[in-house]
């Protein structure tokens, strides 16, 4: 079985071509983002995650392609079962772990 850590590195890892332009950070966001807002389309997902449409749009084949999301042409993009069992898993992970992290706030 894959772990959350190893998939977000996959999702970032580079591929041909350039070194995508986002990081571990964006697709947590991504998720989040989706979480809260599903359905949401590419334009408005690029404005909150403070990334280029093309990076955006490499970012949401990616977690499509992982399964993590699907992508309607009209409606959006939207978490999918996987999807939604991933950020849950990385919210309960973070909420075991309040205490450690409240030293980075």
């Amino acid at each position: 079985m894959i772990t959350a850590n190893k998939l977000l590195e996959d999702i970032v890892a580079p591929r041909k071509g350039a070194k995508p332009l986002f990081e571990p950070y964006h697709v947590l966001k991504a998720l989040m983002i989706l979480k809260d807002k599903e359905p949401i389309g590419r334009g408005i997902l690029s404005k909150e995650l403070s990334l280029g449409v093309s990076s955006t749009r490499t970012l949401m084949k990616r977690l499509k392609n992982c399964n993590l999301i699907s992508i309607d042409p009209i409606g959006g993009c939207m978490l999918t079962a996987k999807g939604r069992l991933l950020i849950s898993h990385i919210i309960n992970i973070i909420k075991k772990n309040k205490q450690c992290f409240a030293s980075y706030q």
